[in-house]
Parts: structure tokens; sequence; C-alpha cells
């Protein structure tokens, strides 16, 4: 059984039709649990104990975020800057989540033609994000990479290609969350 958490920032989460899509399709599915960190803590004063205890309960983390000027937004950066600690996930007794699978799922207003080397953001959506990727490497987690829907605001207007657009995002954080499952217990049946 593969415990996931969603740790969710988004500032206007109440406007937001794309990332309460992904977070509310995401909590139908079994051993989820969503933790939405504005709501949590409007005051940014991160309860680091409580959240290191849910982080300890996971298998699999999910930082759910619409991109915010090229990175997360600042109550994701607060709540990493609180949670991920020395002695928590590295320095000589800071390995507890070593082994946990992290999972970025993001949304962008921009189109994915612009998220490149010759578009207009100049970079990828991996780019902007590889501090997440290396924290993963440096906490010895199980990086499972980034699952990104573009162009969530040139689609607006249109719900039904968007809902199309955002299930497949939800299937697409499922089968990863899916193939741990299957890769610990084909790993577990080898011991």
């Amino acid at each position: 059984m593969n415990n996931t958490g969603i740790w969710l920032a988004h500032p206007f989460f109440e406007r937001s039709f794309a990332n309460k899509f992904i977070v509310n399709e995401l909590s139908e599915f079994e051993n989820i649990t969503v933790r939405h960190i504005d709501q949590l803590y409007p005051d940014y004063k991160i309860d680091k104990e409580l959240e290191q205890e849910f982080f300890l309960q996971m298998d699999t983390i999910i930082l759910q975020f619409p991109i915010f000027w090229y990175n997360y937004p600042a109550s994701m950066k607060n709540w990493l800057d609180t949670v991920i600690s020395y002695d928590f996930c590295f320095g000589a007794t800071g390995e507890q989540l070593q082994g946990k699978n992290i999972i970025i799922s993001v949304t962008t207003g921009a189109p994915i033609e612009s998220y490149s080397l010759n578009g207009s953001n100049n970079h990828t959506i991996s780019d902007y994000l590889c501090g997440l990727k290396q924290l993963s490497y440096f906490a010895k987690m199980n990086y499972r990479g980034i699952i990104a829907s573009y162009g969530i605001k040139e689609v607006e207007d249109n719900q039904l290609p968007l809902e199309k657009l955002l299930l497949e995002h939800v299937e697409s954080i499922q089968n990863l969350i899916d193939s741990t499952t299957t890769h610990k217990k084909a790993y577990a049946n080898t011991l």
C-alpha cells in the first residue's frame, strides 16, 4: 500500500480551476492525504514537527502548485525552508526521507512552446525547478519527475479541453504512484 501526501501551495486557490481540479481528482483515490499549505498556515508559521510527522507517514510526496514567476509560490518556499531541515532530511541523523518518492505537479498559464530555449521564457520547466530535483537527491529521495499542464489560461474559456488535459495530468500522476507501488512489491519479492 502506498500512502501519498499532496502538499498544495496556491495563494488564490478559490479562483483556481486547474489546481483545484487536480487535487479534487487525486483526493478520490485511496491513501491520499491533501495538505493545503496556504489554508493551514495563512500566517506562514509552519508547524514543523507536525509537517515532518506527515512526511514520515508517506511513501510518495507530491508537491502541487502553479508556476509563479518561474518558480513555486512563496508559501511553498516557506514550507520547504521550514520542514526540510538539518537532521531531518540531511546531516548526521537526517536520512528520514531516504527512499521516499517525490513527484512535482505544476500548472502554467503559458503554453508549452514558451518553456523552451527558443521560447519566450528561455528555459524549460525542469530548468526552473531544478532546485527541487537537487533537494530530492540531497535527501536521497526517489525523484519521479515533473508532471506539468501548460497553457491553462488559454483554455479557461472552454472547460472541456481543459478537463481532458487535467484528467491526463491526474492519470500521469496516478501511473507514477502505481509504478512506485509495483516497484516496491517486486523488490520485496526478491528479498
